[in-house]
């Protein structure tokens, strides 16, 4: 693999490690944590931002995000906590906790934390006493050694949360995660970190969202690391709806023990370009996953999707959906790696996606692959990309809808297998009227979402 780097991208990674050393210094860490950054600092500074002559940045663009001159962010949250609680007060109450965080800070006068149902405990990373940390993952499930943007949130992650699901727990309701944005970030970089460790058979949803306080442009560089325990399972939806200015790159690293479950659902609504990554592991087995995916583009917009799964023992499975629609110039990517190791024999594996263009200058990637060393295995993958079928169009028109009202429809109902089956209720109206907002032709179509 060729090591030339875009000169821009040496320069961007330059910028985002100059203040590194006095951030560094400033900090009152545990040698563990302080080591740790370093070493991811070192790291990045040998990766540098990463080229399309690597292979799974080929359909990236990173000559924007390096010409916009990122700095990492520093300073306190500046804008005012009453507009910040009506921006949150707008959101709809989904009935749990909900966990704030203001440019990538931990935020508890905003949080609805006060009371936390039995069996689940939340602490600010930097709180954790540092050995805990590092016996629950953190820094070693999200390895930065060949991930650019992952070790530069090692190097200068600030906030995140560190949540704690107790043996046998289960809730009522999801723990909502909000990110919110705000003007102080413009131009900066965000890098809050999560933390989650679900205890043997424990039972949670998770709920991250992440906004945008005003227009003003930002980068979000998220990580997530999750463990589950034996027969542990968790839900955990992720909506990206951050301002039409904003870049997101992040990813989830998930390890799953013996007959665990994790269902992953990703909402890419916002941001001028978005880059998720799902890293899973089943490491124990009758593990199973689902990853289900939805992808709204338009303008010029950028989502890239990337999900690696690594079935490393027998009778774990798979089941994965990833749908895209993109309009005007909007360009979606994905690409889906399942590795089925030679040890995991009776394996059950599904991945597929499907595609959707409204324009003609609208673009879609698709890579859906399979890596099997095993031979008793079930494993399929398959990929649809196309455009309306004018038999569907014209039988609704048949029956009285007009042309654009169908085309509306027809979109909505490609969409909705992802946004249904959601709970709670209150959430999935949210997500389809989002979704409804970002059709074209929708109030024409005159649709309703259904509780």
């Amino acid at each position: 693999m060729s090591k030339t780097k875009h000169p821009n991208s040496t320069v961007s990674a330059a910028g985002l490690l100059a203040d590194f050393p006095a951030f560094a210094s400033a900090r009152a860490e545990a040698a563990p944590i302080a080591a740790l950054r370093r070493e991811a600092a070192a790291r990045f500074a040998a990766l540098g931002l990463p080229g399309r002559e690597r292979e799974d940045w080929k359909f990236a663009d990173l000559r924007p995000f390096a010409a916009a001159g990122w700095r990492p962010f520093a300073e306190q949250p500046s804008a005012p906590a009453t507009a910040l609680a009506e921006r949150l007060a707008a959101l709809p109450d989904l009935g749990g906790p909900r966990l704030v965080l203001v440019d990538g800070v931990y935020a508890p006068g905003l949080s609805r934390a006060a009371s936390l149902p039995a069996g689940l405990a939340v602490a600010p990373l930097a709180a954790v006493d540092p050995a805990r940390l590092l016996a629950a993952g953190f820094g070693r499930l999200a390895s930065h050694a060949d991930a650019a943007f992952t070790a530069l949130s090692a190097a200068w992650w600030q906030g995140g949360l560190f949540l704690t699901i107790a043996p046998e727990a289960t809730f009522d309701a999801p723990i909502e995660i909000v990110h919110l944005a705000t003007g102080a970030a413009a131009g900066r970089m965000l890098a809050p970190r999560l933390l989650v460790e679900v205890g043997q058979m424990g039972s949670a949803a998770i709920v991250e969202r992440y906004l945008s306080a005003d227009d003003a442009a930002h980068f979000t560089n998220a990580i997530g690391e999750l463990s589950l325990a034996e027969g542990a399972r968790l839900t955990h939806l992720k909506l990206l709806a951050e301002n039409a200015a904003a870049w997101h790159i992040g990813a989830s690293h998930v390890h799953q023990a013996a007959r665990s479950h994790y269902a992953s659902r990703e909402i890419l609504l916002g941001g001028a370009m978005s880059r998720r990554e799902l890293h899973l592991t089943l490491a124990g087995r009758e593990a199973s996953c689902e990853l289900n995916a939805l992808y709204l583009g338009g303008g010029e917009q950028r989502h890239d999707l990337r999900t690696r799964v690594r079935h490393a023992v027998s009778d774990c499975q798979t089941r994965e959906l990833y749908k895209g629609i993109l309009d005007g110039r909007a360009r979606g990517i994905f690409d889906g790696l399942i590795i089925v190791d030679q040890d995991a024999q009776k394996t059950d594996a599904r991945q597929t996606n499907r595609n959707l263009l409204l324009s003609p200058d609208a673009t879609a990637y698709s890579l859906p692959r399979l890596e099997i060393y095993a031979d008793d295995v079930k494993c399929t993958h398959g990929s649809t990309t196309g455009q309306i079928s004018d038999e569907q169009l014209f039988y609704l028109c048949t029956r009285g809808f007009a042309a654009e009202a169908a085309r509306a429809l027809l979109t909505y109902a490609f969409a909705s297998e992802i946004i249904e089956g959601i709970e709670p209720a209150a959430l999935r109206r949210e997500l389809a009227s989002a979704l409804l907002a970002r059709l074209p032709q929708s109030q024409s179509a005159q649709l309703e979402v259904d509780a």
